[in-house]
């Protein structure tokens, strides 16, 4: 009798708790369905409407539903992130219907994760590790910016005045989960060391 063996997925950072402190929180959002959509923006800007009721976002922003997030990445690409894992749904029909727009889309579900910093002191604690200006008179709702945290590359998406998302490549996660939780710190979260030893640096 042959023992059958069903992977399972498992998030890169199952081994940190989500954290909380005065007025901030981490945690990590895994199995997110993630896709990069390019194209000229009228072309995409037509492939999301029909597949997700989104329209193409303006230069640096952000357009979401109950499906997802469409985020403006650059001139000529696009980054849908699902809220769920149900949206896979949504990354399949985007790169299915891709070609015919003359576009191209690339699920990137396993290339990325998504940490989440939110509460009244989340904005104060990332821009002690951004060259962006996070003020909330520059930095508003539904902005999205592809910057540098310390010394790995991240899109941040203001979700709301006070809530951000973190979209890091798996191989900085870990890394990233202990920047922020060390850049929080005087509000209360516990400094955490990455596992493979990287020097923490901002």
């Amino acid at each position: 009798m042959s023992i059958v063996k069903t992977p399972v997925a498992r998030s890169v950072l199952s081994h940190r708790t989500a954290l909380a402190g005065q007025g901030i929180a981490l945690r990590e959002k895994p199995h997110l369905p993630k896709c990069i959509l390019r194209g000229t923006m009228k072309k995409l800007d037509k492939l999301t409407k029909t597949v997700c009721e989104l329209a193409a976002p303006k230069a640096g922003k952000t357009n979401a539903n109950r499906a997802g997030a469409l985020h403006w990445i650059g001139p000529d690409s696009l980054l849908f992130v699902g809220d769920d894992v149900a949206a896979m749904t949504k990354v399949e029909a985007l790169t299915a219907h891709a070609a015919h727009d003359f576009a191209h889309a690339r699920a990137v579900s396993n290339n990325y994760t998504v940490i989440e910093c939110s509460g009244p002191k989340a904005r104060d604690a990332l821009q002690k590790l951004a060259s962006l200006d996070l003020h909330p008179s520059v930095f508003r709702t539904a902005d999205v910016a592809g910057t540098v945290f310390g010394h790995a590359n991240v899109v941040l998406a203001a979700r709301g005045e006070a809530v951000f998302d973190i979209i890091i490549r798996r191989s900085h996660a870990d890394y990233m989960w202990c920047l922020i939780a060390n850049a929080g710190y005087e509000f209360g979260l516990p400094k955490e060391l990455p596992v493979s030893g990287e020097i923490l640096r901002a």
